[in-house]
């Protein structure tokens, strides 16, 4: 029986999240939702309060999939072989779930008009910069030479890197010609921010 409403539930944030990426927050309803779960229209009311509560539980579960996912997956030794796993997640997550990029900014715009969507957003966003720094720290041996700043920093950094890329990609998906010059640059820029005698010459 648990696991019966654990999978609507599922169902319908994984729902939430594809249709407010394309409705955006406003304009996308719970009707919407509820349809595209392939559940009826009142099932959404029972596990939800309402829209902006939904869109808060989907936030939190979606980026918690995709730290489980993607940064927790992060190996590397050196800088380059951290920067090229960096890439190739990256990549991966953009073509298996585009729909995540467009919602999580959608959430973005909408969490700052919601106090509820934007406590959310902050949150998640810090659960992402945490994971990344424990992750930093365990690869990289450089991380022992930086200060908790410099390291907390450089993964905010690399996060607006990551999802920066992906905007560019979600707005003009029609420029397919650019997209190998961008991960071209999008290399060089990781590695140079990884530099760590520049950061501890500016600290």
């Amino acid at each position: 029986m648990r696991e019966k409403k654990d999978e609507r539930i599922n169902q319908i944030i994984n729902a939430a999240v594809k249709v407010l990426a394309v409705k955006g927050y406003d304009n996308a309803t719970i009707a919407d939702i509820s349809d595209a779960a392939g559940v009826s229209r009142g099932l959404p009311h029972y596990y939800f309060k309402d829209k902006e509560d939904l869109a808060v539980k989907a936030l939190e579960f979606s980026t918690s999939e995709m730290i489980r996912t993607s940064v927790s997956r992060l190996r590397g030794e050196s800088v380059e072989e951290l920067v090229e796993e960096i890439i190739k997640i990256h990549k991966e997550n953009m073509q298996e779930h585009p729909a995540f990029y467009a919602f999580l900014f959608e959430m973005w715009s909408a969490g700052r008009l919601s106090k509820k969507i934007g406590n959310m957003f902050r949150q998640t966003q810090d659960e992402v910069v945490a994971t990344f720094i424990k992750k930093l720290e365990a690869s990289l041996k450089i991380a022992s030479q930086l200060t908790p700043e410099q390291i907390e920093a450089l993964s905010r950094l690399i996060i607006a890197l990551t999802d920066g890329t992906a905007f560019q990609l979600i707005i003009r998906p029609e420029k397919q010609s650019y997209e190998d010059a961008l991960w071209q640059l999008f290399r060089i820029m990781l590695l140079a921010v990884f530099n760590t005698n520049t950061i501890r010459k500016n600290k």
